[in-house]
């Protein structure tokens, strides 16, 4: 008599899936979010840790899943009223996703954080010893201040730094000269003494920071960001240096040329928030 083989059959997923995506991703990360609770979405940083670590055999359903938790799919799927349609297509056209994949991770994330009456009830998170325990608002403002510590620094060296070594490139003197008496008045050479250049420069330096520090601070957290913090830094960094280098020929550094960095800074650390840190 030959040996019985016990044969199981794997539920299929309660929505469709297209043929660019794999359907076995489905029960995995249904599996994953049942054991994590139907709130982890809410921390993203330990809900990335659980799908890179469980998903790793399936890594474009994974990223696909994890970009549209980043663009608050979960939330939005979580309400009642909640068009499922409607966000899956707004979701393909904000991040140039393939619609029937859109749709899939839409339906991903319903299906197991959005409400549904006849649904089983889902059990209870348990506390895992490899989760990050660090609540989202905490990490939230640990990654704001590493983005406007780039801010302080690039907006401190923008609106000072150049003008420092222009002003004590000849023996600590910043040289000038004054015409008197109209355009055809005599010419009169003067100075600048090192400690008012140091003075002035330390002030520009001081506005600058603080201009650059509060931008990068305030774009990071307007822009919801919640990973990749060195991304701002490097953004509010890029921005304060380059506008400080680039107004210091136009207006000179001083309190416009500050204000301009703190609205480059945001534009660009709010950009980099926004896109979860990546350059795409």
């Amino acid at each position: 008599m030959p040996p019985l083989v016990e044969l199981t059959v794997a539920t299929p997923p309660p929505f469709p899936c297209p043929a660019t995506l794999r359907e076995a991703a489905w029960p995995v990360f249904e599996s994953v979010i049942a054991e994590a609770g139907a709130t982890v979405y809410r921390m993203p940083t330990s809900c990335d840790f659980l799908l890179k670590r469980d998903l790793a055999a399936f890594p474009k359903e994974r990223e696909l899943l994890s970009l549209a938790m980043h663009r608050g799919v979960p939330e939005a799927a979580a309400k009642t009223d909640a068009d499922l349609a409607r966000l899956a297509a707004d979701f393909a056209a904000a991040t140039d996703t393939a619609p029937d994949e859109a749709l899939w991770a839409v339906n991903a994330w319903a299906a197991t954080v959005g409400p549904s009456p006849s649904a089983a009830p889902k059990p209870k998170a348990r506390r895992r010893s490899d989760a990050i325990s660090v609540s989202g608002r905490a990490e939230r403002r640990i990654m704001a201040g590493i983005a406007a510590l780039g801010g302080l620094l690039g907006g401190g060296v923008g609106n000072g730094a150049l003008l420092y070594l222009l002003g004590f490139a000849d023996g600590g003197q910043v040289k000038y000269r004054v015409q008197s008496g109209g355009t055809q008045g005599a010419w009169t050479d003067g100075s600048l003494s090192p400690a008012l250049v140091a003075l002035f420069v330390g002030l520009s330096v001081g506005l600058g920071a603080l201009f650059g520090a509060a931008g990068a601070a305030l774009g990071w957290w307007m822009g919801r960001g919640n990973e990749r913090p060195w991304a701002g830094f490097g953004a509010a960094w890029g921005a304060g240096m380059g506008t400080g280098s680039l107004f210091l020929f136009i207006t000179g550094p001083g309190p416009i040329t500050a204000a301009l960095i703190g609205v480059t800074t945001f534009g660009a650390t709010y950009t980099a928030a926004a896109r979860g840190g990546r350059s795409v």
